[in-house]
């Protein structure tokens, strides 16, 4: 997960789907729910770089989808 470069004075959470086609590679990101606009822009330029081990059914690779919460916290 990038690194949040701006100043968090209150917690914040967020969810990004993720759709992983059957090579591994991520296919699309979708914001669900935002947490700040520049650092969820950050997010999904980082998640389309992403390499994830293919899912298997009855041992024939898929494409599917992982959903994924973000927590930004005011430090200390």
């Amino acid at each position: 997960m990038p690194r949040f470069q701006g100043r968090v004075t209150a917690r914040k959470v967020g969810i990004i789907d993720i759709v992983i086609n059957a090579t591994g590679a991520v296919e699309s990101v979708t914001i669900v729910e935002p947490t700040n606009p520049i650092y969820d822009r950050t997010v999904v330029a980082a998640a389309k770089n992403w390499a994830y081990r293919p899912a298997r059914i009855d041992g024939t690779r898929v494409r599917f989808r992982k959903r994924i919460q973000i927590t930004l916290s005011p430090e200390g």
